[in-house]
Formats: structure tokens, sequence, C-alpha cells
């Protein structure tokens, strides 16, 4: 049985820039094709490396709402997103922030 990732984040600095190498392991077992998940504009480029390294990852690009707070730069930010998504290994738009337990993030905590 081949396994697919739909929303990875291996470029969590958990990892410590092992990374790669993680990957590498993972795409020699039972993983077929994993999507990395971006939360912000430098993680959206981590992904399209990671995307760019192995022919079995995909990247989604985008910005999660807890990272989006700097108004002055969104415009830019968002141009940058949109240009990424000409890359041919770019499949998806997230992390968006639809992930309602995360109350903190929401006015009416809901």
């Amino acid at each position: 049985m081949k396994i697919t990732d739909i929303h990875a984040h291996y470029d969590d600095e958990k990892f410590e820039g092992k990374e790669k190498e993680l990957l590498a392991e993972l795409f020699s077992g039972n993983v077929e094709t994993i999507i990395g998940a971006a939360t912000k504009l430098e993680t959206s480029k981590n992904q399209i490396e990671l995307a760019e390294s192995f022919e079995g990852f995909y990247a989604s690009v985008g910005i999660h709402p807890e990272n989006a707070d700097d108004s002055a730069k969104i415009e830019y930010t968002v141009k940058e997103l949109e240009k990424m998504l000409s890359h041919p290994k770019v499949v998806a738009i997230g992390e968006i922030g639809l992930d309602y337990y995360w109350e903190d993030y929401y006015l009416d905590g809901e």
C-alpha cells in the first residue's frame, strides 16, 4: 500500500535541517506523495524548494491568519504568492486557517 500525506510541515524547525534526509527515507518506503503546507511567505518558498528536490513532493502556498498581522506587507505578500501559483509543483493554496480549534484567533471564540 502506498501512502499520500496531504498536509505536511516537513520544513518545521523541529527537523533542524534534516528534512531532506527524512523525506528521502519516507519516499524510499511506502510514501508516494506528500503535499507540503505553508503558513507564511517564507514557508511557501520552503515548500517549493522541497518540491523541486523530490519527485513525489508537491507544495501548497499561503498564509495562515496568525501570520497575516503585518498589513504593510500584505500587498507585497499576495503578489509573491500569486507568482508562486504558476510553479508546476504548486498544487494548492494553504494553509489559510480554517482550523477552528484555535479559539484565540477568532473574535467570538467559536
